[in-house]
């Protein structure tokens, strides 16, 4: 992603950061995705969690039910009613690891890079302003460099890196003046 889109996508989190805004999230049963939810509502937004809940007999952080709505749905066959009044999109949902990757490469490819690109189009015909994506620093491989970043070159070694490098590519292909991811 160019500095130029980084950097409006600054702008356009600050003006938001004012008030409160309507957040779909996707894997809010995951690793990470299940500890962003009570961020958000401390804040005070809305939000509304998608998961398709493969391990919901084993929350991870949390013994409760959520307190927000649950969609619980995989993310492949979420429609634009989904993101109706949704103002952002949060996503992490995808299958989250090299050796699941190396093991089953057709589904991680439909599941991490069409599922994650299809929330993004989706969302995008629905209205929803900004989209944010959770990458992953395996996108450059085996850095020569001591210190990467978004302008470095990218080598991805696995099926799960190269789907990030796809997505990346064909969401920020996505940006307009309406939809900044």
């Amino acid at each position: 992603m160019s500095r130029a889109v980084r950097a409006d996508a600054r702008r356009h989190l600050r003006r938001t950061a004012e008030g409160t805004i309507n957040v779909l999230v996707t894997g809010t049963e995951g690793y990470i995705g299940s500890l962003l939810p009570p961020l958000l509502l401390a804040r005070g937004h809305e939000l509304v969690g998608v998961d398709a809940c493969f391990y919901a007999q084993a929350r991870l952080y949390d013994a409760h039910a959520p307190s927000y709505e649950l969609i619980k749905e995989d993310i492949r066959r979420l429609s634009p009613e989904h993101f109706e009044g949704v103002d952002a999109v949060v996503h992490m949902a995808e299958l989250s690891n090299d050796p699941l990757g190396e093991l089953l490469p057709t589904i991680t490819y439909d599941v991490n890079h069409k599922g994650s690109l299809h929330i993004a189009e989706t969302a995008k015909s629905a209205g929803v302003e900004r989209f944010v994506y959770t990458s992953s620093c395996s996108v450059y491989g085996v850095a020569e460099e001591d210190l990467v970043d978004e302008d470095s070159e990218v080598d991805p070694q696995t099926a799960y890196a190269d789907c990030k490098r796809l997505v990346e590519r064909d969401v920020s292909a996505l940006a307009d003046d309406s939809f900044s991811p």
